[in-house]
This record gives structure tokens, sequence and C-alpha cells, in this order.
């Protein structure tokens, strides 16, 4: 029997990006404002980036303080 290899959300966001990057992923009702699987791919990537630079590695807990929004989403695609 083989071994399942994991799956994890990021993995997602990554193959819809790849698949159909011009597609709507998320779009915000109040705002009006929408963003492509390309562009979330590209700022939850950007958010993750900052995050290794700052020296958390995978495993490590990060404490988030963000209302519901947009950006709240890219960091947790990070």
């Amino acid at each position: 029997m083989e071994a399942q290899k994991s799956f994890y959300v990021t993995d997602y966001l990554q193959k819809r990006a790849d698949m159909t990057p011009e597609r709507v992923a998320l779009e915000c009702t109040i705002s009006g404002r929408s963003i492509t699987y390309a562009e979330w791919d590209a700022r939850a990537s950007q958010v993750g980036n900052w995050l290794r630079d700052l020296g958390v590695r995978a495993g490590d807990r990060v404490a988030v303080y963000a209302g519901n929004s947009v950006e709240y989403l890219d960091v947790w695609m990070a």
C-alpha cells in the first residue's frame, strides 16, 4: 500500500493559481474588491517570505490580530 502524500490548503492555492491564474479567488462584498488566484498566491508567498526572513519556521506558532479582510487570508495562506 502506498503512503498518501500530504496535501495542504496552500497546495490547493498554488495549484489553482497555476491552472486558472486570472479567475477570481476572493471577492469582498463590502468594498467590491476582487483578487485572482495568481494575485492571492503571490501575496501569500510574499507574507510567507517575510515571516521566514523574521526567523519563523514550519511548526512555529504565529499570533495574528486582524479583522475580517483579504489581508487576513493572505496571512492564513502563508
